[in-house]
C-alpha cells in the first residue's frame, strides 16, 4: 500500500521587528546671522606736521635807568631788600608788564629808604591769595611805590602793606586790589602811636575790606592809618567796607586826614 509522501518543511519565522518610533518632528533649518557689513575704509592718515621751529627766547629785560637796580624777580628783589645798608637809600627798576609772585613778605628794615618804580602801565605784585602781606615797613624806614600794581592779600593780619612806628608809605600812580584784613584794613595798615606818613596820590584802592572775623572796634576797610597823618589826593577808594563791628568803611584812624 503506497505511504502518502511525507509534508514539505516549511521555513522558521523570521524574527519579530521591534517596535518602531515614530519620527522627530521636523524643525525649521537654522537660519545662518546675517553678514556683518564690512569695515568701514579708514579715514586717510594726516599728513605730518609742517616743522615748527622753536620759539625765540624772550628779548631781556630793558636796563634799569641810571642809579637805579634792576630787578626780574622775586628772589633779586628780596636779595635788594635783605642787603642794604641801615638808613641808606635804595631805588629799584621793575620793568613795565613784570609780574611776580610774592612768597616771602618784603621787608623794609634799618630805617632804609626804598622805592620802587616801573614805567608805562607798570608792573604787578601778586600775594598769590596768601594771608601775608606784601611789603612791611619797620624802624623809621619809608617805601615809596610809583607804577606798582599790587593784588591777591587773603586774611592778612599785616593788610597788604604795613607801615611800622615812625615808618613812612607813598603810592603815586599805583593800585591796591582784592586783600581781605584780620582784624586790620585790607590794604594798609598802620602800627604805633605816630610818627610818619602815608600817602595815596594818583592811585587806586579798590575792593579791599576787613574780614567778618575782625573784632569790634578795628578800623579803616581800606586803610587802618591809626594816629600817622593820611592825605588822599585824586585817588579812587571803591568797593571798601569795614568789618561788622569796625568803624570807617574806606579809611580810619586818628592821625588826622586830608583827601584832595
Amino acid at each position: 500500500q503506497p505511504q502518502p509522501p511525507p509534508s514539505p518543511v516549511l521555513p522558521p519565522a523570521p524574527p519579530a521587528l521591534p517596535p518602531v518610533s515614530p519620527a522627530p518632528p521636523l524643525l525649521p533649518p537654522t537660519l545662518a546671522p546675517p553678514a556683518a557689513p564690512p569695515p568701514s575704509p579708514s579715514p586717510p592718515a594726516r599728513p605730518p606736521a609742517p616743522f615748527q621751529p622753536p620759539l625765540p627766547p624772550p628779548p631781556p629785560w630793558p636796563p634799569a635807568p641810571d642809579g637805579m637796580a634792576l630787578a626780574t624777580s622775586a628772589e633779586a628783589l628780596q636779595g635788594l631788600l635783605s642787603n642794604v645798608a641801615a638808613r641808606e637809600p635804595l631805588s629799584v627798576f621793575l620793568p613795565e608788564g613784570l609780574t611776580l609772585v610774592i612768597d616771602e613778605e618784603l621787608v623794609v628794615k634799618d630805617g632804609a629808604h626804598v622805592s620802587l618804580t616801573s614805567a608805562g602801565a607798570g608792573a604787578t605784585l601778586d600775594g598769590g591769595e596768601a594771608a601775608k602781606a606784601l611789603f612791611l615797613v619797620r624802624d623809621g624806614g619809608s617805601l615809596s611805590l610809583t607804577r606798582i600794581r599790587m593784588q591777591n592779600v587773603r586774611d592778612s593780619s599785616k593788610a597788604g602793606i604795613t607801615v611800622g612806628e615812625g615808618a613812612s608809605l607813598s603810592l603815586r600812580h599805583s593800585s591796591m586790589s582784592d586783600m581781605t584784613g584780620v582784624d586790620t584794613a585790607g590794604c594798609i595798615h598802620a602800627e604805633g602811636s605816630g610818627d610818619g606818613s602815608i600817602l595815596v596820590e594818583d592811585s587806586v584802592l579798590k575792593n579791599c575790606r576787613s574780614t567778618e572775623l575782625a573784632i569790634a572796634n578795628e578800623y579803616g576797610g581800606c586803610i587802618d592809618h591809626k594816629m600817622k597823618k593820611l592825605s588822599i589826593i585824586r585817588s579812587t577808594l571803591d568797593g571798601c567796607r569795614s568789618s561788622r563791628y569796625g568803624y570807617g568803611g574806606a579809611a580810619a584812624g586818628g592821625g588826622g586826614m586830608d583827601v584832595i
